[in-house]
């Protein structure tokens, strides 16, 4: 009998392997037979999102409203438009930007999305995705009058993104990715190096955890409007919000029209600039009644916090540098190969929170001398969390804001032509000394021009 040579028994042994392995991963490879076209209704869930310039796709992921897409449409805006139906847009918030995801969530009002199903999210009890699985896709119409569902196989699976032949162009950017079962496995993304003939997908694993991060985040702020935004007639995307504002002393007095407030939603770009664009105005979006809305905005000043924080920052840079050259020469004398670092957040720059300036308390408008009630006035106090630069230009950052401001709704008829318009401001201690601050006749002919020509398309 012939005796076998182990060396040689182990290397025909690992050549039966390899070839297993191989012929496993082709069978693996083939496309499954497909199981027939998905529901629909699916893409009433998946969302146009324009934010800036940038238009793409984001879908319900909840009933309370909370909306996936790429971090590429709203890295830096606080809010974005949600075509929900192509008669219907709303503004909806930033919670989560995904500079580190990949993903941004976005929350618009539950009233907005009632009746509609949210796309159920891949999970651990789903079967996982493997190469050669086709996957299902939302993208735009090729004429762009709608929405539909396409076809790919998957190429390549990584623990962060899915590579697939289905195709998509830049405007499906943030699309759900879906099994052939309707859950959403990935996020259409702009982020991985693709060829030609195939489009990334951010792998639903991976985003989870951000989901649960914008939640919280929702709980501590307020709902944005439940208004649809509308159009009307003929607006001037050329508006100057600066128009439509006036200084006095350490406070700025905005006047928002429904012309102007058009105006700034069909820019899309909703971003807080203090003196650029109207404080808080997306509260507004989607109002076309004859009114305008006065808001008093005190200037800003850093909180006494903040000058510490930000001092001691720059002091500690010159002492860390020092003791990361010491611990360098330290480890290279005792002859170690790993030197400590310092965390990145040590060097990071501390970011200041602000105050509004003055204790404002109420504000009061006159004609002719006789005080005109108005419609809804309210005194807003408390912590907003904005994207917010000081100056035009600046990079824009998270910023907290500390203070009190006012917000006014006036009936169109208080600002025609005629009657001489003043309004009082009075801040906490000075009840008996309010700032009277004179509306100019150009500013006030502007407000009735923009309320007269809606008025007069009713």
């Amino acid at each position: 009998m012939r005796q076998i040579d182990p060396k040689q028994f182990r290397v025909r042994a690992a050549i039966g392997f390899l070839a297993t392995l191989m012929l496993a991963s082709s069978v693996a490879a083939e496309e499954p037979q497909d199981p027939g076209p998905l529901d629909p209704r699916i893409l009433e869930a998946v969302f146009v999102v324009e934010s800036g310039s940038t238009r793409g796709l984001g879908f319900l992921v909840d009933s309370s409203g909370l909306v996936m897409t790429d971090s590429l449409f709203v890295r830096d805006a606080e809010y974005a438009i949600l075509g929900v139906d192509p008669q219907r847009r709303f503004v909806a918030q930033a919670l989560l930007h995904g500079e580190n995801s990949g993903v941004a969530v976005l929350r618009i009002n539950p009233s907005a999305v009632t009746g509609i199903t949210p796309l159920p999210l891949a999970n651990r009890t789903v079967k996982r995705l493997r190469r050669g699985a086709t996957v299902v896709a939302a993208a735009h119409q090729p004429d762009g009058t709608g929405l539909l569902l396409v076809r790919g196989v998957v190429s390549k699976i990584r623990s962060r993104f899915i590579l697939h032949d289905a195709r998509l162009t830049v405007v499906d950017f943030g699309g759900p990715l879906m099994n052939t079962d309707g859950v959403v496995v990935g996020v259409s993304s702009a982020g991985q190096v693709r060829r030609p003939d195939l489009s990334s997908a951010t792998a639903a694993p991976w985003f989870r955890r951000y989901l649960e991060q914008a939640r919280d985040r929702a709980m501590n702020l307020p709902l944005p409007t439940a208004r649809a935004l509308s159009a009307v007639a003929a607006p001037s995307l050329d508006t100057d919000p600066a128009d439509y504002r006036i200084r006095s002393g350490k406070k700025s007095l905005e006047y928002l029209t429904p012309s102007l407030l058009h105006a700034l939603e069909q820019r899309a770009d909703f971003r807080a600039i203090a003196g650029v664009t109207p404080w808080e105005w997306v509260q507004h979006a989607g109002v076309r009644d004859p009114i305008v809305v006065v808001q008093v905005v005190p200037d800003l000043r850093w909180t006494g916090g903040s000058y510490f924080r930000v001092t001691g920052r720059l002091l500690s840079y010159p002492i860390t540098a020092v003791a990361q050259v010491l611990m360098f020469l330290n480890e290279a004398l005792a002859g170690g190969d790993e030197v400590p670092v310092f965390p990145a957040e040590l060097w990071k720059p501390a970011h200041a929170a602000y105050h509004f300036k003055g204790d404002f308390l109420e504000a009061r408008l006159l004609r002719d001398g006789v005080e005109v009630q108005p419609i809804e006035g309210r005194r807003h106090c408390g912590t907003s969390e904005v994207q917010m630069a000081r100056r035009p230009g600046q990079k824009l950052r998270s910023r907290k804001i500390r203070g009190c401001w006012g917000s006014y709704i006036y009936p169109a008829e208080a600002f025609a032509p005629g009657g001489a318009l003043k309004i009082q401001v009075v801040e906490e201690g000075q009840e008996d000394r309010p700032d009277v601050v004179t509306l100019p006749r150009e500013l006030q002919e502007r407000l009735w021009a923009d309320i007269g020509l809606r008025m007069s398309d009713e």
